[in-house]
């Protein structure tokens, strides 16, 4: 899988810079590489090396495995309202960076149906 840097720029809502800096420390340690387009060459695309992949795959299943054990502390319906928290969280964020769109969140209050 290939990506432009640009999509992840916009994926990650984070500065150009900060991405291009990233970008080049990945680089310089071959967990990516910078290829030209074939179909525009002025786009470089952006690709996960072997070493990228390994690293992507044992970042999962850490992240996966930590999570699960941190979960496996809270009930079903405590699980259900963190994951309401983080949706309406994500949501907010999204709109502190366009700034331009209005906010649409539910008003309901996480802790209404306790």
């Amino acid at each position: 899988m290939e990506v432009r840097q640009l999509s992840l720029i916009n994926i990650l809502k984070l500065d150009k810079s900060n991405v291009a800096r990233a970008c080049i420390k990945l680089i310089d340690n071959r967990f990516i590489t910078r290829v030209k387009s074939d179909s525009d060459k002025r786009i470089y695309l952006l690709k996960l090396t072997g070493k990228g992949k390994k690293l992507a795959e044992n970042l999962l299943v850490s992240s996966t495995r930590y999570l699960s054990n941190l979960l496996n502390n809270f009930s079903n319906e405590e699980q259900e309202l963190l994951i309401m928290a983080m949706d309406k969280t994500a949501v907010l964020t999204d709109h502190i960076h366009q700034k331009s769109a209005p906010c649409t969140t539910s008003n309901k209050n996480i802790n209404e149906d306790k």
